[in-house]
């Protein structure tokens, strides 16, 4: 019976520490774009919000980014190429797009200097 008490008051407080780091990586983001806007007069645009997720990534997400994204954007540009126009298309494209500026960011980081 106490063991049973003792696990759940650990999955308890797992739960409550994964929500606390949690929290404090978003508000990490957020402090790092005030940061940028003060320095800078302006939010990030697109390709700069994308590397400054980037530089927060485990060097295996990294890597695996790097083996992943380019396969993913070749078969998917493949697809777009058959496909009738319409919204599915251009949800594809979006994401196509928005694969190709995380990969050339992650891409950038290599001759990134700040980090």
């Amino acid at each position: 019976m106490v063991w049973r008490s003792l696990q759940v008051n650990r999955d308890k407080l797992y739960q409550l520490a994964k929500s606390v780091i949690d929290d404090s990586n978003a508000l990490t983001k957020i402090w790092t774009k005030l940061d940028y806007y003060t320095e800078k007069g302006h939010l990030p645009h697109e390709g700069e919000a994308k590397m400054m997720d980037v530089k927060d990534m485990s060097i295996s997400d990294i890597v695996t980014k790097l083996l992943t994204l380019p396969s993913y954007i070749s078969k998917s540009k493949r697809k777009l190429q058959t496909m009738e126009e319409g919204a599915s298309k251009d949800l594809l494209m979006a994401d196509v797009k928005a694969k190709e500026i995380e990969l050339n960011a992650i891409k950038e980081l290599r001759h990134d200097k700040t980090i």
